[in-house]
């Protein structure tokens, strides 16, 4: 499987301490105190920010956004884009995503059609991610038109994340969506884990909002684990804590795989 720098770092960094968190940014919610509030994120913990939303706004925010965290901390800002007009070219990479269970074929590739030549043209590093949306009330599921999967469903999100990744994609990205009272059931993602080749990275996102929360998520499989509401909600000591919550998942899976082995 072919990596580039980006995700290259964010590999070593699952393979040396057991995950990786992301902080998602909403351009759309970012207001003058951005800046102050990168600086108490990247204190706490995050390994990177991710910058994207479900609904539009106009490119140059985007950009602002970026801008703004790189002015204030060195690590990697990756856009985690609703649609062509997520991409920025300031950015260090983009999740580039097909939305495997929507109802329309513009997410799944429609999109990313439109955005590829943009995307070659400006040098922009792209990571390939099956994207699966459990549930049907959350933005992303009703903008994206998605089939419903309840998040307890592990054999449909199970068949879609093996799909993906016979299909070439990098990386499968789990998401309960903004909001969500609950993240996903470490049942659902231990079994999408266990069925994934080892090289797939698996990344989680959505109704994470407690260390434990996070301890569940890495353990039970999730290489990334992405967090946004609650950031936004309590702060940076919440964020604080769900980094200790992932850094409990990795010990914990560690010692199991090292007594299964």
């Amino acid at each position: 499987m072919r990596h580039s720098k980006i995700e290259d770092y964010i590999r070593k960094s699952v393979s040396e301490k057991g995950f990786f968190h992301f902080t998602l940014v909403d351009p759309e919610k970012a207001d003058a105190s951005l800046s102050n509030a990168v600086k108490e994120m990247d204190q706490a913990g995050t390994d990177g920010f991710l910058v994207g939303g479900s609904t539009g706004f106009y490119p140059p925010e985007v950009e602002r956004v970026v801008s703004s965290i790189k002015e204030v901390s060195s690590k990697p800002v990756v856009l985690f884009p609703g649609g062509v007009f997520g991409v920025a070219r300031n950015a260090d990479a983009i999740l580039f995503l097909s939305l495997l269970n929507s109802l329309s074929t513009y997410f799944l590739i429609g999109a990313q059609a439109q955005a590829a030549g943009l995307i070659r043209r400006i040098g922009l590093e792209a990571i390939p991610v099956g994207y699966i949306v459990f549930g049907k009330s959350s933005m992303v599921s009703v903008m994206g038109m998605t089939q419903e999967i309840e998040p307890a469903n592990y054999k449909a999100a199970t068949a879609y994340a093996l799909a993906a990744s016979f299909m070439g994609m990098h990386a499968i990205y789990l998401e309960g969506g903004s909001g969500v009272p609950a993240p996903i059931p470490p049942s659902t993602i231990s079994r999408v884990r266990s069925a994934l080749p080892h090289d797939v990275l698996l990344i989680v996102g959505g109704g994470i909002r407690k260390g434990e929360d996070a301890k569940a998520a890495v353990y039970s499989g999730a290489d990334v684990v992405v967090t946004g509401t609650v950031v936004e909600e309590q702060g940076a000591a919440s964020l604080k804590e769900i980094v200790e919550g992932c850094k409990e998942g990795a010990k914990l899976k560690a010692a199991r795989n090292d007594e299964a082995s």
